[in-house]
């Protein structure tokens, strides 16, 4: 009986070497499970703004997006691909944006030639600067580039409204003659004594443009010229007992003006400074003044 056993147990000792010496073939299964597939991708680069992967494995399509840096309207959107990775999209029109469209609003003024003091003859009309206000509503704008979207020209339409609040209110305009002139009511109880003029505008401005670090956000800084056609003219005067009295005319001012202007600002902010290259009356018409403004601009 012990021999029996024993040649038992050596017969199943013998069996689970040979099992265990054995080498276990790797099936199909247990290659795909091993071996890594090969993985197609293709990659889209859009500008500064996205890098997209998209990633084959055979049996699955994944599409990883990362935001590199913002971006203010870049000139073109690049596309490169496993398939053409030579090749490059073309780039498309650069668009530039100009910074004229807005509402302006400044601070009226007038000066001799040259701004030198206003000449003697002209002393009636001197202003109340608190109250005098100049007011740009530009409604167009086109701009042209010149160098991608950092240079280029700009033009519109616009219009433009000056209050010149003088500062004696007992002051009355005349245009009844060849010039104007002034009289003083010394009754007259008088709070507030304004000529106002309109004019449709129309610019034309050399503007250059650029990002500030990676924010959307740009500089600019334009100069050039604004020619104003006179739309309407007229006097208002305000009483002590709220009567108001209007009198409209074209008390000898030119029916056109031109304007030199600077202006630069960040984003949608800015300043504006505008000097008038003609002067406010006619020649011989009234005394030798040049109006001019300095205030604040918010672009659309």
């Amino acid at each position: 009986m012990r021999k029996i056993v024993i040649i038992v147990s050596s017969f199943v000792l013998l069996s689970s070497i040979n099992l265990f010496g054995q080498e276990v073939k790797p099936t199909k299964t247990n290659q795909d499970s091993v071996t890594h597939k090969k993985e197609k991708s293709t990659r889209i680069r859009l500008g500064k703004l996205f890098d997209v992967n998209i990633i084959n494995d055979g049996d699955d399509l994944i599409v990883r997006r990362k935001k590199i840096s913002e971006s203010h309207k870049e000139g073109y959107d690049e596309i490169l691909s496993e398939s053409s990775e030579n090749e490059k999209g073309k780039c498309r029109k650069y668009t530039f944006n100009p910074n004229w469209q807005g509402l302006t609003i400044g601070i009226n003024n007038y000066s001799g030639k040259d701004f030198s003091d206003i000449p003697t003859d002209a002393e009636f009309l001197k202003l109340n600067t608190n109250k005098a206000v100049q007011v740009n509503l530009n409604l167009l704008q086109v701009g042209l580039p010149i160098i991608k979207n950092n240079l280029g020209l700009v033009t519109g339409i616009g219009f433009q409204f000056n209050h010149y609040t003088f500062r004696n209110t007992q002051m009355r305009l005349h245009t009844d003659s060849s010039y104007i002139y002034h009289t003083i009511d010394a009754e007259a109880k008088t709070v507030k004594n304004k000529l106002k003029v309109f004019y449709a505008t129309v610019p034309l401005l050399l503007e250059c443009s650029f990002s500030v670090g990676k924010y959307s956000e740009r500089l600019y800084f334009s100069a050039g010229v604004e020619g104003g056609l006179k739309m309407v003219a007229y006097t208002k005067i305000k009483n002590e007992d709220k009567s108001k009295t209007k009198s409209k005319n074209d008390f000898h001012l030119m029916p056109y003006t031109v304007n030199s202007i600077i202006r630069m600002g960040y984003d949608s902010f800015g300043i504006y400074a505008s000097y008038s290259l003609l002067p406010l009356f006619q020649n011989n018409e009234g005394p030798e003044l040049y109006p001019y403004s300095i205030g604040f601009t918010y672009n659309f």
